[in-house]
């Protein structure tokens, strides 16, 4: 057997050579012709994120704006190829690896048949925005919808509401939060006379062109507040108040004096908790001085500003009510005075604190003294009205001494360049033997 084996393998090397390719080759044509090689595209298949947390991480958040599915065309034998589904591959996308300025990530894919090979991708990359995270503070604003009964109103921007939260914390993706512009929450004060509570009202988000942001919409923005915790709006009650006249006060040097002095107003509408208003009963307005004024002149209040002084004074809530005058306005007449000249007598001097065993006297004799006023008080005055008075205490030796004069005069009347001070001639009291 042996001998024979190698005499066939030894004898006609050519043509078994021959017949071994050509065997071979029809081989190959059998089986292209039963199981070719071929090409076929496996559709969506997935793709996965591979380190997913990267840029949450860095407090970044990421868009991807196409498909998370790829179509992978391969090639194999047809046998192989046609019995591939989307599980026999895994398409992956690295966030380490992605360039977040182009705005890519890159797609590996990898077949679990090792007898097929992939040809092509339907897309390579996808595409995808990052942008970081931020938060933005937003102060809750409390609306009012419907009238209060007759007589009673409530206060923009009330000092004394209770709101809590009164502000709100709105975090999430940069273009998001963007999108929200400010936070409010409603209150219905229809019919109310008395304060309203607003508790577990929902806080509306809105954008910038007012338009309600329905949170529901974006699942990654996180607001620290949804409800109103604690909301109470005060009620107040409004009532007419008058006006007390402006107490105008007189420049005594001035050469001019008060003719008249009108208001543009007698009482004022205002609002307030109903037990201050009645505490304050009327309405005070500051003093005005004459001081500087040659002429007729006028004074304005602006009503706001008292109303702040009385809520500042009391502690509480008051205003002008709607429809209320925003200003009053004081008019001051002025008139010329007029002087008249006195002479004196010894009645009009009075010595206080005569030291005992002294007698006092004027060195220079009794003065005339010039007067000026209204002309109607001067021309019903006559020197009787006029007193001197001249305090000695401290003069208790012989001499002649300079005394301050106490000019004691009827009122809204002046002296024109009096002396303040007076000679006094102090003497031993004559005795009688």
């Amino acid at each position: 057997m042996i001998d024979f084996l190698k005499k066939f393998f030894s004898k006609n090397l050519l043509i078994k050579a021959f017949s071994l390719v050509f065997a071979f080759c029809l081989w190959l044509v059998v089986v292209n012709q039963l199981d070719p090689v071929t090409n076929q595209t496996i559709y969506n298949v997935p793709v996965t994120v591979k380190n997913e947390n990267y840029f949450a991480e860095r407090d970044q958040y990421v868009t991807i704006e196409s498909e998370l599915s790829v179509n992978v065309t391969v090639s194999g034998r047809r046998s192989e190829v046609e019995k591939l589904s989307a599980e026999d591959f895994t398409a992956t996308v690295d966030y380490m690896e992605a360039d977040p300025v182009v705005g890519r990530g890159q797609i590996r894919c990898v077949s679990s048949n090792r007898s097929v090979t992939i040809q092509d991708l339907s897309q390579t990359y996808i595409q995808l925005s990052v942008e970081d995270m931020i938060s933005k503070e937003l102060a809750v604003e409390v609306q009012t919808e419907g009238t209060p009964e007759d007589g009673y109103v409530v206060a923009e921007d009330d000092p004394y509401m209770i709101a809590e939260p009164s502000t709100v914390v709105v975090s999430g993706p940069k273009s998001q939060v963007a999108l929200i512009s400010s936070a409010a929450v409603t209150i219905d004060v229809e019919g109310a006379s008395e304060d309203v509570s607003g508790q577990g009202k929902a806080i509306e988000f809105r954008g910038v062109d007012g338009e309600e942001i329905r949170l529901e919409e974006y699942p990654d923005l996180q607001v620290s507040a949804k409800l109103m915790t604690r909301l109470s709006l005060p009620v107040y009650t409004v009532r007419t108040l008058p006006v007390n006249p402006v107490e105008v006060i007189e420049d005594p040097n001035s050469d001019y004096t008060v003719e008249s002095q009108s208001l543009s107003l007698e009482e004022v509408r205002v609002y307030g908790p109903a037990e201050v208003l009645e505490e304050i009963g009327s309405i005070t307005l500051s003093s005005v001085m004459t001081q500087g004024q040659t002429g007729d002149f006028e004074y304005t209040y602006d009503l706001s500003s008292v109303c702040a002084s009385l809520s500042k004074q009391y502690n509480a809530n008051i205003g002008l009510a709607e429809g209320s005058e925003q200003k009053a306005v004081l008019t001051v007449k002025l008139e010329k005075k007029a002087t008249k000249q006195f002479t004196l007598g010894a009645s009009n001097y009075s010595f206080k604190n005569k030291a005992e065993g002294k007698t006092y006297e004027l060195s220079a004799g009794y003065q005339t003294l010039t007067l000026k006023g209204k002309a109607e008080d001067l021309e019903n005055m006559t020197a009787a009205n006029i007193r001197i008075e001249l305090d000695v205490g401290a003069f208790a030796e012989d001499g002649v001494y300079e005394v301050e004069a106490v000019y004691i005069l009827p009122e809204g009347v002046t002296a024109v360049n009096a002396p303040g001070a007076i000679s006094v001639t102090v003497e031993p009291e004559e005795t009688n033997e």
